[in-house]
């Protein structure tokens, strides 16, 4: 938390590419569609609250769960920055960040009503570049995450033949973990209890 308060623009890049990561695997698009998504939601429910009050509690589920990932967001980002802002991408966080795309999804669906009405003609052209706009995000978003999965496994299967050797090489130790010795020390330990395939 002290690193959060020490770095305050750092702070906020990293809480929202934390939410956008779901849209993007671009630390400064993620932030975008993170921002983007916190306003609509943010804007949304205190206009729903001021004008449209009975909207607004039937609304409160999912902004109790978009809450619940902002909250999320912050706490991560606290504890986690000064490992670098970068770690917001980390892939094991989308589960949780993209549950506020589906919150102010379903929060922008139950007031479709009331869009139409403020737009117009213009509602299905908005619908259509919205539906566009997110289909390309989240496709070219898998695309890579398909990319980065095959080229992590090329990697573990490189440390994998590399630490089966008899002796392996240093270079060999320091990409399975950054401290050689003890590198070695759990590769002969796990050789000689015959885990992991060794």
């Amino acid at each position: 938390s002290t690193e959060a308060m020490n770095v305050p623009v750092e702070f906020v890049l990293y809480f929202f590419a934390y939410l956008g990561r779901p849209l993007s695997y671009n630390p400064q698009l993620a932030a975008l569609c993170g921002l983007a998504m916190t306003l609509i939601f943010s804007f949304g429910l205190g206009y729903l609250y001021l004008k449209h009050p009975n909207r607004f509690k039937k609304s409160l589920p999912w902004a109790f769960l978009g809450v619940f990932v902002l909250a999320s967001a912050a706490a991560t980002a606290m504890s986690r920055l000064g490992f670098g802002a970068v770690t917001a991408l980390t892939s094991r966080y989308s589960t949780v960040s993209s549950l506020l795309l589906v919150s102010v999804v379903m929060l922008v669906y139950l007031q479709r009503d009331l869009l139409r009405r403020y737009l117009g003609a213009w509602y299905p052209r908005a619908v259509i570049g919205v539906c566009v706009l997110l289909g390309a995000l989240l496709g070219l978003n898998y695309v890579n995450g398909v990319h980065a999965m095959n080229e992590q496994k090329q990697k573990l299967l490189s440390i994998k033949n590399c630490t089966s050797q008899s002796a392996p090489p240093a270079d060999c130790l320091v990409r399975a973990y950054p401290d050689e010795v003890l590198a070695r020390e759990r590769l002969d330990y796990l050789k000689s209890i015959q885990w992991g395939g060794y």
